[in-house]
């Protein structure tokens, strides 16, 4: 008698599209950070805070090749992430991720290595309250950021295969 034993939890989650959160953080600032000629780092205090917004990506990129072929490598491994002042910046950044790091199981089958949400999750806003309290806020993107996200995305990925 054989038993068959079907792939593991973590054979089954690597040949699923990784989900990407995409947010707005705003927050008030009331210091501006400053850097010596020496490199030494001080604040200086805002005569009034200013709303400050940045934009950000947050979630498990699919492994490298090198990765695949050395999965130790990856022992440990969380996420990643990236938050940028300009939203254009934040697409050519993650279109970058986005090429370098597909996975060929899901290429094959015609199905996408990522699914981009641009609502965080529950866990993305439990994890942000937890490190910055009440001094920000989180939101999803509204139908316009989305659009300038999506454009610059598919605008660096044109640019690359050009490149090619």
């Amino acid at each position: 008698m054989s038993i068959e034993r079907g792939p593991s939890q973590q054979e089954n989650q690597e040949n699923l599209p990784s989900e990407i959160d995409i947010y707005v953080v705003e927050e008030m600032k009331t210091h501006t950070d400053n850097i010596t000629e020496q490199g030494f780092g001080y604040s200086s205090p805002l005569e009034t805070p200013q709303k400050q917004t940045r934009y950000a990506w947050e979630g498990k990129l699919q492994a490298t090749e090198y990765e695949r072929k050395n999965p130790q490598s990856r022992e440990g491994y969380v996420g990643d992430s990236m938050s940028q002042d300009d939203i254009e910046k934040l697409a050519q950044n993650f279109a970058y991720n986005y090429r370098t790091c597909q996975n060929p199981d899901l290429q094959k089958s015609g199905e996408s290595s990522y699914s981009l949400k641009f609502e965080p999750s529950e866990e993305v806003i439990r994890k942000f309250k937890e490190q910055h309290g009440e001094n920000a806020t989180i939101r999803g993107l509204n139908a316009e950021e989305q659009k300038r996200f999506m454009d610059a995305f598919r605008k660096a990925n044109k640019e690359a295969t050009k490149k090619k």
